[in-house]
């Protein structure tokens, strides 16, 4: 985006990481952005975003938005291996198509509807 470009939204950002991360041919995981759906691995979940505003008066837009997404695979004995082949290719992707940049990775448990599952959880930053 160019610095003539309006600002993003919080929904354009979070399309944009969508978008981004459906580009995969062919897809190598599923895309979610409902925590609660019946997640098949492996995926990416995109969750609600940290906020920071610059300034605190009512009504004050913010200015940077924090993704938390979460690379999801199957616990068996390629776990680990599968999920260092993916949290780069996930990075890459963000960092080439998206208005964001990857600060970090960490791993992480994802609880969801069918149990505890094996995860990287990737903050995502994007001005806003």
């Amino acid at each position: 985006m160019s610095a003539a470009d309006p600002k993003l939204t919080i929904r354009d950002a979070a399309e944009q990481i969508e978008a981004a991360l459906r580009l995969p041919d062919p897809i190598r995981w599923r895309v979610y952005t409902d925590p609660g759906a019946n997640i098949q691995t492996p995926a990416v979940v995109i969750g609600p975003p940290e906020l920071d505003f610059q300034d605190y008066r009512p009504g004050a837009y913010p200015t940077q938005a924090r993704f938390k997404l979460y690379l999801i695979v199957d616990a068996n004995a390629r776990t680990l291996e599968t999920l260092w082949d993916l949290v780069p290719e996930v990075s890459a992707i963000v960092d080439e198509y998206t208005d964001g940049v990857v600060t970090i990775a960490m791993p992480a448990t994802f609880v969801a509807p069918t149990g505890e599952l094996p995860s990287y959880e990737i903050t995502v930053e994007v001005p806003l």
